[in-house]
């Protein structure tokens, strides 16, 4: 891993040469310490590091996305953005699917030329998605999931009592920092939404328990 951050630095720095009428965008993962890249990259007057919001917006105005075994790459996929895997070296922990399916570059180098040239996902790319993924594009899948769980028929089990139980707080510092939060207004916004594309309105009573945990049940 550490091989890999310091080649991906080498790369944002010769990428801010190359592309100099370009803005070179770092997203550093959740469980990342952000502040590392901006210490290394704040003097690369177009590079900019962010990491607050959803990558989805960045993702669909990006020209290129360039990525090493991350789901980002799947999502830029799905987008039909250039979606390019930075492989500079081969690991027994390489996330191979998200590669698979993008351009392989192992040199800078090779990654410069895929830029300019701009080649489409290969058939071999295609056929290793659909493995995975069994929708046409332009279906959505929560119908899909919503239908199993509800013909799902778990075995009754006895409830505790709510009031009797303790739940301790997770305060690890890199847990507050991947999961920074989970309200109960985030929660019930969100169940309205999943309402709403059903169609057939139901109401869910949310209850919070600790720290970002809930139980939910009909109301």
């Amino acid at each position: 891993m550490k091989d890999l951050f310091h080649a991906f630095v080498s790369l944002v720095r010769q990428m801010s040469k190359e592309c100099s009428d370009r803005t070179v965008i770092v997203r550093p993962h959740p469980g990342e310490n952000s502040t590392t890249y901006e210490r290394l990259f704040n003097h690369l007057p177009n590079v900019r590091v962010i990491s607050d919001g959803n990558v989805i917006h960045w993702l669909l105005g990006a020209e290129a996305v360039i990525h090493n075994g991350c789901t980002t790459g799947i999502e830029a996929f799905l987008l039909d953005k250039l979606v390019l895997a930075y492989v500079p070296f081969s690991s027994p922990f390489d996330v191979d699917f998200p590669n698979d399916i993008s351009t392989r570059a192992a040199t800078i180098n090779e990654l410069q030329k895929c830029l300019d040239e701009k080649p489409p996902p290969s058939k071999e790319a295609e056929r290793i998605f659909s493995r995975y993924y069994g929708l046409t594009k332009g279906d959505v899948s929560w119908p899909y999931v919503l239908d199993i769980i509800k013909r799902i028929s778990p075995p009754k089990a006895a409830v505790p009592n709510i009031r009797r139980l303790r739940f301790v707080p997770d305060n690890r510092e890199k847990i507050r920092h991947v999961f920074p939060s989970l309200t109960k207004r985030e929660l019930d916004a969100f169940l309205y939404k999943i309402s709403f594309q059903e169609g057939d309105p139901f109401s869910v009573k949310t209850q919070m328990l600790a720290d970002r945990l809930f139980l939910l049940s009909p109301s």
